[in-house]
């Protein structure tokens, strides 16, 4: 493979210059470390899909929190927004599995996000949300709509599309568009709640809702190309870049990541006109800062490869997924912060696969935090025994980029 594609190089009528480029560009696939194994990356990623459909119910709805001592399920605090991520990280794994047992889940997860909680926006007809019921979520004193509930609700739905194109009419996804685009403002940022009868509330403002609102907005113009979609979907990082343009320390934003790689992939492929180096230079500024806030540890310490300080995997998870969405819009000028992202994403995605629990009727689990020794679960505190369903999707969706990233070019 690298003998073919070094003579492709030579017989191609390059300049020296961009022979350069490419040549850069190629050497550092050669130097990315891989996982002990494919075959453990697969286990890890099987092992994840396992758990979510296991600790599904008939009804749609996913086991919230278990409680691996006693095998307890509370879902007192069920986040329809948590619902909607792990839908998207099933569905890509079904994408690449073609799971029987997955798609059963996938299917009954979304009958149940749209039988239980889409519905209209102050008898708009034009207006659907996905809204956060207290029926379902009893910590809520009131229904009301966030707008990362509704943003990853449209991302949960899209992906399903994929799979099973009509399973969602065009009609409700768009009204679901509406929304986010209702619930921005002229600037480009957001409302992030709307709650009756007040109605738009930023009192309080979520640093993920953005970034999740425009990969909903940018998928939703994949599967429907107005324009409209697309261009809202850049006004909000557009907004992010120049908000956070002069700070100096910037929060490890991934679905902002997420949603600029999307943005710069789309706009090369249809040449469409966006402020890229605006964008590119934001998306750094998150990389770096995740990049820099990784901690040193020893190579034999249990928690080498966490992302944080405080070793807690669903952290370390979502930045590997930020991270590793935004490698790919690097160039060969970028060979430095590549070689440092592939690094940590090796390191990251071992520590992940590590935590995992391999064997028993909670296999595929994810802890909050690397337990050493499996026998002492009883001793931990409640927050190492207590596995929430986001902890499994955030890792599933590392291993997979991971996989799709680094392993599938090893393996060309």
């Amino acid at each position: 493979m690298k003998l073919n594609y070094i003579s492709k190089i030579t017989k191609s009528l390059l300049t020296l210059s961009q022979a350069l480029l490419l040549i850069t560009f190629f050497l550092i696939f050669l130097t990315i470390p891989s996982c002990n194994s494919q075959d453990s990356l697969s286990k890890s990623i099987n092992l994840s899909a396992n758990y979510i459909d296991t600790f599904s119910k008939p009804n749609g709805m996913f086991d919230y929190e278990v409680d691996i001592v006693t095998g307890n399920v509370s879902n007192r605090d069920y986040n329809i927004l948590r619902h909607a991520g792990t839908m998207y990280a099933l569905a890509n794994s079904y994408l690449v599995n073609k799971n029987k047992k997955s798609l059963d889940t996938l299917e009954n997860s979304t009958k149940f996000l749209k039988t239980c909680c889409i519905k209209p926006v102050d008898n708009n007809k034009d207006i659907l949300g996905i809204w956060s019921l207290k029926s379902i979520n009893k910590s809520l004193r009131t229904d009301k709509l966030k707008l990362g509930g509704t943003g990853l609700g449209l991302v949960a739905l899209l992906s399903m599309e994929k799979i099973r194109p009509g399973l969602t009419d065009k009609d409700t996804l768009r009204k679901l568009g509406n929304f986010i685009l209702f619930m921005q403002k002229e600037e480009g940022n957001f409302y992030s709640r709307y709650i009756p009868p007040a109605g738009k509330d930023d009192s309080w403002t979520s640093l993920y809702y953005p970034g999740e609102a425009a990969l909903g907005l940018v998928m939703l113009y994949e599967y429907d190309p107005q324009p409209k979609w697309f261009n809202h979907a850049v006004k909000v990082l557009t907004y992010l870049a120049k908000s956070r343009k002069n700070v100096q320390k910037v929060p490890p934003d991934h679905w902002a990541l997420l949603a600029t790689a999307k943005i710069i992939e789309i706009s090369k492929k249809q040449n469409l006109e966006i402020p890229n180096d605006l964008l590119i230079n934001h998306g750094k500024q998150v990389v770096n800062g995740i990049v820099a806030g990784v901690p040193a540890y020893s190579k034999d310490d249990p928690n080498s490869g966490c992302l944080t300080r405080d070793c807690r995997t669903t952290p370390s998870s979502t930045r590997l997924e930020g991270l590793i969405s935004f490698y790919k819009v690097l160039g060969p000028q970028d060979t430095e912060l590549k070689e440092k992202i592939a690094t940590i994403s090796h390191n990251g995605i071992e520590f992940l696969i590590r935590t995992q629990i391999k064997d028993g009727p909670y296999k595929g689990a994810i802890p909050s935090v690397y337990i050493d020794d499996i026998t002492l679960l009883k001793k931990s505190s409640r927050r190492q025994i207590v596995v929430r369903i986001d902890y499994v999707q955030h890792a599933l969706s590392a291993f997979l980029d991971y996989k799709k990233v680094f392993e599938s070019k090893k393996g060309n």
